[in-house]
């Protein structure tokens, strides 16, 4: 197709693509624009859940949208992509850009239980070319992951940074419970060739992970940093509880290549 594989827009609510079942799943690869298109102040209340966006039928092969796998902007507010069951899974793998873009003024959507930059099996890389998860422009008051076990995202393998939150007005995005960098065991590594997670130009009250076990993210085994910091204008962040370097348990080293956190030139950020 030579636009979105689906365009959800212009204020269109409560509508699912997908389902709770294999028998459910939409493939959507292969478009000239993103799988998934959703947009527009009033878009809201919109489930994506169970597909596979950017591969074969199998899950084991790219065959990625040309811009990104998921887009959700331009004041969309309240839609959810993934699930908390194995079944409502999305793949979002494979894509030409990132895998989820969140941006421009979106707000309160919810990013779970998804793999993102693996195959279907989340022990290979099959790696969207950008990022696995980009919160930017004013995007807020977003979650990926969550709480519940069933709610982690595996973002991993991706060509960028794994989760990357930036621009100034980006605020009050919450990250929990992830793995990042490592394949579904936590016990291998599945690098983002870049950072875990990216926080720079200006992003300011997010937090990455809590103190809790549930929100725990485990960030290991990526490409440069586990977690980087930069921009003058970056500050009041929170990185709080995670387990950066190691593997799931806290039992053996799964170190990021460079560095475990790295804070260049922002302030007051914890």
């Amino acid at each position: 197709n030579y636009g979105y594989g689906i365009n959800i827009l212009a204020g269109a609510s409560g509508n699912i693509v997908g389902g709770g079942t294999p028998e459910t799943r939409n493939l959507i690869s292969g478009n000239m624009l993103s799988g998934v298109n959703i947009q527009g102040s009033g878009t809201r209340n919109n489930v994506i859940q169970g597909n596979y966006i950017g591969t074969d039928t199998k899950g084991v092969i790219a065959l990625g949208n040309n811009e990104f796998g998921v887009t959700i902007w331009s004041g969309a507010n309240s839609n959810i992509i993934g699930g908390e069951s194995p079944d409502t899974r999305n793949l979002i793998s494979g894509n030409n850009g990132d895998g989820v873009r969140l941006s421009n003024g979106t707000s309160s959507n919810v990013i779970a239980g998804n793999y993102i930059g693996t195959d279907a099996n989340g022990k290979r890389r099959l790696p969207n070319i950008g990022e696995g998860v980009s919160v930017m422009t004013g995007a807020s008051s977003n979650i990926i992951g969550g709480e519940k076990t069933g709610a982690r995202n595996l973002i991993s393998g991706n060509g960028t940074s794994g989760i990357i939150v930036s621009n100034v007005g980006t605020s009050d995005n919450k990250i929990l419970g992830n793995y990042i960098g490592t394949d579904i065991s936590g016990t291998d590594s599945l690098p983002n060739l870049s950072n875990g997670i990216s926080v720079d130009s200006g992003a300011s009250e997010n937090t990455v992970g809590g103190g809790t076990v549930e929100t725990r993210n485990l960030i290991s085994g990526n490409g440069r940093y586990g977690v980087f910091i930069f921009n003058q204008e970056t500050s009041n962040n929170s990185i709080l509880g995670n387990f950066i370097g190691v593997d799931v348990n806290g039992s053996y080293s799964l170190g990021n290549n460079r560095g475990g956190i790295a804070i260049d030139s922002a302030n007051q950020n914890t």
